[in-house]
């Protein structure tokens, strides 16, 4: 009986099957990781702006018709001119957009725009399909009139 099983167990380990004991979990998603986006918009005098409204798109290059529909979260800048945004992505490049104080209007014109862009910066804490998470400083001077 003995000598029956390991030909059985050869012939399925043949055929590609094996013990469930040895099986690592399977995982369903795609790679991804956590970005962080902190940084300062200043006037052209370096003084912080307030109210202006940052949007991040992961989908590099994005035009900026592509967050007209309102599908982008805006993150406005403090009194200091500073902000934070925060996005788990599969992409590691982005486009921010800068819009004027407190634009609610559902066409968004941005007064300038910034590429980010994290290709050489390697995420920590890896975990599976989570490639971990890193961050970045970006500081943009706005242009005088």
């Amino acid at each position: 009986m003995g000598f029956i099983n390991r030909i059985l167990s050869m012939i399925l380990t043949f055929l590609g099957f094996a013990s469930c004991e040895s099986e690592q979990p399977t995982e369903y998603g795609v790679p991804h990781a956590r970005y962080e986006m902190k940084g300062t918009v200043l006037d052209a005098a370096g003084e912080g702006v307030s109210g202006l409204g940052i949007v991040v798109t992961d989908n590099y290059p994005t035009p900026a018709s592509a967050f007209e529909a309102g599908g982008e979260e805006i993150v406005y800048t403090d009194v200091n001119g500073e902000f934070i945004v925060i996005r788990e992505s599969l992409f590691n490049r982005f486009r921010m957009y800068l819009l004027p104080e407190k634009e609610v209007s559902s066409a968004h014109q941005p007064i300038d725009s910034v590429d980010i862009d994290f290709r050489g910066i390697s995420p920590e804490g890896s975990n599976g399909w989570y490639e971990g998470s890193a961050s970045q400083h970006i500081q943009v001077q706005l242009k005088g009139n």
